[in-house]
């Protein structure tokens, strides 16, 4: 399962996955105009993961995270005030 916190943010955020079996995952953060603002590929995994991206200086608004792994992908939208 994938978690992103907090929600809503001021750009700095942690992802934490938990039972997810052991591979790399790709994240991807795109703005509403469905842009890539950022990438982080090849994300190792065990059985669990956390990470804190600080990316202070996204404007304000909704953003798409996707995560990719090779049982497909997840969305979880987030907000940045």
């Amino acid at each position: 399962s994938y978690e992103v916190f907090p929600n809503p943010n001021n750009g700095t955020f942690t992802l934490k996955i938990k039972n997810h079996s052991p591979g790399h995952i790709t994240l991807r953060l795109q703005n509403a105009l469905n842009l890539m603002i950022f990438e982080d590929k090849d994300l190792e995994i065990s059985s669990g993961f956390i990470k804190t991206y600080k990316l202070n200086l996204l404007p304000p608004g909704i953003y798409i995270l996707t995560l990719e792994d090779n049982e497909g992908k997840s969305n979880i939208k987030m907000i940045v005030k």
